[in-house]
């Protein structure tokens, strides 16, 4: 994979710079405990996705014809995204054998694993209990991921409505299956269970220094820095 060792410094990433991360992150590695240094790293990445999706996708949410099928394109982004950060994991669509562990090129693997893994999407894909999970994280990731990025539809019964839509939904579930078969995902509880997820996710990168790790890898990524093991921890093997 090619990194960029990009000079522009002054580049904004929405709300900080390449070259603000350059300089925190050679205090960060003095120091690899939970400080006013890393909360203000955390800070920075946590405006950047409200400017640059959480701000957007409330803005999407005030029209009430037409609006699910991109509220929800943005959505499967950030479900991707947050998979990744929270393993520390860098997309390569050229990774072969020879390439890093922290790559992935498998996109249906890592987005499914999220979804049965994740506090996000328990109630409803679970498989962890013994109980059959009420939804497939394969027709998902196909028929509503996928489907929205490459076909600009969904497929397989899958409907997007709001829970002002009037479709019995009297517990503001995120995803219901009707008798009929058809499977409704609520784009206004989606917003909110990711706007949750990152509240959590910034607890816990409190408490979990490998945690720490993977998101100081991410954000290197973002800013196209060339990975150094020798100098930063979280470009090992962690």
């Amino acid at each position: 994979m090619t990194y960029i060792n990009s000079t522009h410094d002054s580049i904004d990433l929405g709300g900080f710079t390449v070259g603000q991360w350059k300089e925190k992150r050679r205090k960060l590695i003095s120091d690899l405990n939970y400080n006013s240094e890393w909360e203000e790293v955390v800070d920075w990445y946590i405006k950047r996705l409200k400017i640059r999706y959480f701000d957007p996708m409330r803005r999407i949410e005030k029209n009430n014809i037409g609006e699910g099928f991109s509220l929800v394109t943005v959505h499967c982004v950030l479900i991707e995204h947050f998979a990744s950060i929270t393993q520390g994991k860098i997309f390569n669509h050229n990774k072969n054998k020879k390439s890093p562990k922290y790559e992935y090129s498998l996109c249906s693997k890592h987005f499914q694993e999220f979804l049965k893994s994740s506090s996000l999407f328990s109630e409803y894909f679970n498989t962890s209990t013994i109980t059959k999970p009420e939804f497939d994280t394969k027709d998902f990731y196909s028929n509503v991921r996928c489907a929205l990025l490459h076909e600009a539809c969904t497929k397989n019964n899958w409907r997007i409505n709001t829970l002002s839509c009037g479709y019995y939904n009297p517990n503001s579930k995120l995803l219901i299956k009707e008798d009929d078969g058809i499977k409704r995902l609520y784009r206004d509880v989606l917003t909110v269970k990711l706007s949750e997820f990152l509240v959590n996710y910034n607890e816990d990168l409190k408490k979990d220094e490998k945690l720490r790790l993977y998101f100081a890898r991410k954000m290197d990524h973002l800013c196209e820095i060339e990975p150094d093991k020798q100098r930063y921890i979280w470009w090992r093997k962690i």
